[in-house]
Parts: structure tokens; sequence; C-alpha cells
């Protein structure tokens, strides 16, 4: 049987026939509580690609899964062997971060789906792999910004430009995200910075500080590890938070992003900037107060004993902002390595999700 995707054709792997190897696993499978088997040919797959029999093979067959998998179930696929999890257990997350994303069991209705259907109505198909938050670079992202007249190509050539180390295995001090990653992580985990701060000094951010309270929030909130999000505004938010950020709790962790915004925009009247008492304010553009701004918050902060890191963007167009992006997705994916949770899934949210309806159908 073969496969044929975009003109290629490939060979569909065929089930192993040595599942005897799988026997201790598969008997203990339902006392131990992991869920559904892989199937054979998902351990088929799994041969294919030259795992030898053991644990990493047998927590890449789970990850194969339709359900997905998390790191319990990964340790304790592991223990089913000799009880002991292995350094191999890395290279078992390194798989799944890379290949890993929730896939929709093989029927499952989607009401949506259904209801384009019925009234005729024209959809494209978005990867069931790929979840909400970290689909901005698909078509869900991608096909909206190509209606506004934005140039998709080079959105995506900032975010290989963000995945470019990674592909090429660079040391993780040689990679942004992973850098900032683990400085969350570590501030976390023994400085008590519970709190991380996106604050953006351009309006056009104001979307990407949303969209990081969720990407963050929703992946790292797990077993009563991570940290908590919160989005900002610059010269908006200075003013409503800035206070409790330089005079309360030191439980905070900044990132303040700026836009190289000096001299842009419109100039200040000369007789209105002396009128208003501030006659230095003459000829200068509203860039440069934004740019001003944005650079004493970061310092102030700093000088006030709060934690901060800076990003700053010399131009926000298409390419700088897919940058961004793929930063941010990456950060959150290594954060969640360090935790060792699963950045992909929201069992909260879902369980959050039955109730409204349970209630809006008259149960209760």
């Amino acid at each position: 049987m073969t496969n044929n995707t975009n003109g290629k054709t490939t060979a569909t792997p065929k089930a192993p026939n040595h599942r005897g190897w799988y026997a201790t696993v598969f008997s203990n499978w339902q006392t131990k509580q992991l869920g559904a088997q892989p199937t054979n040919e998902q351990l088929g797959i799994i041969h294919a690609l030259g795992a030898r029999p053991g644990k990493q093979a047998m927590a890449n067959a789970m990850a194969l899964r339709d359900q997905g998998v998390t790191g319990n179930q990964i340790k304790a696929a592991a223990s089913l062997f000799d009880g002991n999890p292995t350094p191999q257990l890395n290279k078992m997350r390194g798989f799944i971060t890379d290949a890993l994303v929730k896939r929709l069991p093989a029927g499952k209705r989607n009401g949506l789906r259904d209801l384009l259907g019925a009234c005729k109505a024209p959809f494209l198909d978005h990867d069931p792999r790929v979840g909400g938050r970290f689909s901005v670079l698909t078509n869900v992202g991608l096909v909206p910004a190509a209606v506004a007249g934005l140039d998709v190509a080079a959105v995506r050539a900032g975010a290989a430009a963000a995945l470019a180390p990674v592909l090429a295995g660079k040391p993780p001090g040689d990679i942004p995200a992973c850098v900032g990653a683990a400085l969350a992580v570590t501030l976390g985990a023994t400085k008590g910075k519970t709190i991380s701060v996106l604050m953006a000094y351009a309006d056009r951010l104001e979307r990407l500080t949303r969209w990081y309270v969720q990407l963050w929030g929703e992946s790292l909130g797990k077993d009563r590890k991570g940290t908590t999000s919160i989005g900002a505004l610059g010269p908006v938010d200075q003013h409503s938070q800035l206070q409790l950020y330089i005079a309360g709790p030191r439980d905070k962790l900044f990132t303040v992003v700026t836009v190289g915004a000096a001299g842009r925009g419109p100039r200040m009247d000369a007789k209105l900037a002396a009128l208003a008492g501030e006659p230095d304010f003459a000829g200068k553009t509203i860039g440069d107060l934004v740019a001003a701004q944005g650079r004493a918050t970061a310092e102030t902060l700093i000088e006030n004993g709060c934690l901060v890191r800076t990003i700053h963007l010399a131009w926000l167009d298409e390419q700088s902002l897919g940058e961004l992006l793929m930063h941010f997705m990456l950060e959150t994916i290594v954060a969640a390595h360090l935790l060792g949770v699963d950045p992909f899934d929201q069992p909260a949210v879902e369980e959050g999700k039955v109730l409204p309806k349970t209630y809006l159908a008259g149960g209760a």
C-alpha cells in the first residue's frame, strides 16, 4: 500500500513481526492505567524510523497515539521495563517536541465542519495536530494576514530565522529562546519570580501581548507549575500598572519590547510645546516620545531592583513579527520541557468547556 503526498510516493510501514518484544508492556498496560495501547501500525512506524526495541521506541509509539502522550506516561512506560527511567527520556521528549502535537481520533465529530458542510460554505482544512495557540504561522494566521495585504512569505522567513539555530543544533546558550526559557523557569523556581510581564511599546503589538498571555499561561500552567503571564501596552499601562510593578511585590520578570519609532509620526509644534511648558519638545515626533518612554520604563524598573530583559525591533514589519512569534513559541516549548509539562494540551480548559454545555442544555 502506498500514500501519495505532493507527488511523492511513500510506502506505508508494515506492522512489526516482533510484537513479542512488547509483551511485558502490553500485559501490564491496563493495570498501569496508561490509556489506549499503540496499534501495530504505530509500532511499525517507530521501527521504520529505526528505533530499537526498548524505552525510547515504546515511548515514541505512545507519542503517536491519537490522544497524545504526557510526561508521566513516558516515565511510566519506561518503568515497565526495569523501573528506572534512563537518559533516553531526554531523547523521547525531543521526539515529542518535534513530532507531536495532538491528533483528532479517527472519526471524531467536528461540529463546525458539519455546520459549514450543511450550509455549503467553503472552508480550508486546518491540520488538527496543531493547537490553536501554536497555529499563528499556519493557514489560521497567515490566510487572514494575506487577505489584509501582508507579505506572508516574509512572516515565514522571519519565523525561519528564529528557528534556524535550533535546526542547526546550536548550543542552548546560543539560542535566544532557550536562554529566555531557562531564565524564566530558573527565576520562577529560585527567586520567586512567578509572574511574567510582556510590555510592548507599539500599539500594533497590543494583540501580540494578548496572544502571549494565552500561549505562556495555557501551555505551562499544569501540575501546579508555571508562571502567570501578563500583557501590557507601553504608554497606556505604564500609568495603570507601573506603580505596582515598582513599589509592589518583587515577584515579576519583565520583558520590554520596543520598536525603532524615533523620528516617526507627527511633529510637535514649537508654539504649542512652549505653551504646554515643554519648549524642548519642539520639533520632536510622537515616535520620539514613545521611544523615550520605552527606554525610561526599562531603566526605571532596573534602577528599582526589578529584573528586566529588553527586545528591540529596529522596524516592525512582517519579517520581524514572524521572528518574534516563533521566538515566543520556542521559548514556551523549551520552558515546558524544563518544567516537565506538556505544552500542547490544556486539560483544565477542556474541563471548563464541559459545564457550560451542561448548563446550557438544562442539565443542572
